[in-house]
């Protein structure tokens, strides 16, 4: 399935960075080939691209080496999480930034306007069936938030001795 409006897929993705981990490298080739990816220009977006990429791949290590070794030893020989969970976690946040930026995730794409054939209606789709004409609107008044009764407005406006006397 293509995005809306585009006839085909990019047929080459740009060559992996060689330091990648063979995971990322896949995922490189991956998204490029992804329908996604018909919708994006390639000379603006792989820069952007590319640096989520080098993230990802640092979260890969990383993680790898918290895994392992969750705790160590502190300077007062005390057990201490591994240092480098502070900086998993900041990869972690400006991974989620790119993903959003780049329409990585399901949010992010429709919040970029990109949608795929039949997966989200148009706004077209939305707007059948609504009227400028309020005159051909099936309105009911009791229901109307709109219309305001006119004693209602006027006892509580009198304050508080004009809402017992009623009451």
């Amino acid at each position: 399935m293509l995005p809306a409006g585009v006839s085909r897929l990019p047929t080459k993705p740009p060559p992996a960075t060689k330091h990648w981990l063979p995971a990322t490298k896949r995922r490189w080739s991956a998204i490029w080939i992804h329908p996604i990816m018909a919708a994006f220009d390639r000379t603006l977006h792989e820069p952007q691209l590319r640096r989520y990429f080098n993230l990802l791949d640092e979260w890969e290590l990383l993680s790898a080496i918290v895994r392992e070794t969750p705790v160590v030893e502190g300077s007062q020989g005390q057990e201490r999480m591994h240092p480098l969970y502070a900086r998993l976690s900041t990869v972690e946040t400006e991974l989620r930034n790119l993903e959003d930026r780049n329409g990585l995730n399901p949010k992010a794409m429709a919040d970029l306007g990109i949608s795929f054939a039949g997966a989200k209606k148009s706004l077209d789709d939305l707007a059948e069936g609504l009227t400028d004409d309020p005159s051909e609107d099936d309105v009911d008044e009791d229901d109307d938030p709109r219309i305001v009764d006119a004693d209602v407005v006027t006892t509580v406006s009198a304050g508080p001795k004009a809402r017992s006397r009623k009451a």
